[in-house]
Order: structure tokens, then C-alpha cells, then sequence
């Protein structure tokens, strides 16, 4: 999970602030997009993937590094999965938007 703790050190979930930013890290409008915030909250909720760790370098920045394939990276290995889920429910919305107003002129 990546948010903020609460003030007794546990989990309080994303705020409204860090799911904003993190839609719009992955490509969403957080006005024009917001049925699809949900994508956003749950990525910042996800648990690493089995096999990774998070880690901070000397200068605090986050990274992700996976013992199993020696591979490192500074972006969350799940973030191109919900980049990707964003792109793919926002173009069916396009094409369902379309076909309706087709059908609405026919």
C-alpha cells in the first residue's frame, strides 16, 4: 500500500489529495475521469506483488526491486497495470458513448 498513516501509525487509506495525484501520475483527469478514481485508490491500496520489496535510496526516493529476477525500478511493478486498466475502461466508455449516440441518431 502506498498512502499516508494515520496518526497511530496504522493505515488510514489513500486520502482524496493522494489518489488525485496518483490519477493523474497514471494519465487520468481526475474531473473528466472520475468514475474511474476507483482504479486509482485501488492501486495505491495494492500489495507488492510476490517477490518484490520496496526500498528507499540516500536521498529517500522509493524503489522497487524483485530478489527473483535481480530486476530494480523507481515505478510501483503494478503501476503499468493500472495505467493500462485506466486506458482500456476509458476507451470502452469512448466506444459505448459513441454506439449510443449512433443509435440515438438512427
Amino acid at each position: 500500500a502506498r498512502f499516508s498513516m494515520d496518526d497511530n501509525g496504522g493505515e488510514a487509506g489513500p486520502s482524496a489529495t493522494e489518489i488525485v495525484d496518483y490519477a493523474r501520475y497514471i494519465g487520468m483527469d481526475p474531473i473528466g475521469d472520475v468514475n474511474l478514481l476507483w482504479i486509482a485508490e485501488e492501486a495505491l491500496c495494492a500489495s507488492l506483488p510476490e517477490g518484490w520489496t520496496e526500498h528507499t535510496d540516500a536521498a529517500g526516493n522509493a524503489f522497487y526491486y524483485n530478489a527473483g529476477s535481480g530486476v530494480s525500478s523507481w515505478e510501483h511493478p503494478l503501476d503499468e497495470y493500472y495505467r493500462s486498466l485506466f486506458l482500456k475502461l476509458k476507451k470502452i466508455l469512448i466506444d459505448n458513448r459513441a454506439a449510443s449516440k449512433v443509435n440515438e441518431s438512427a
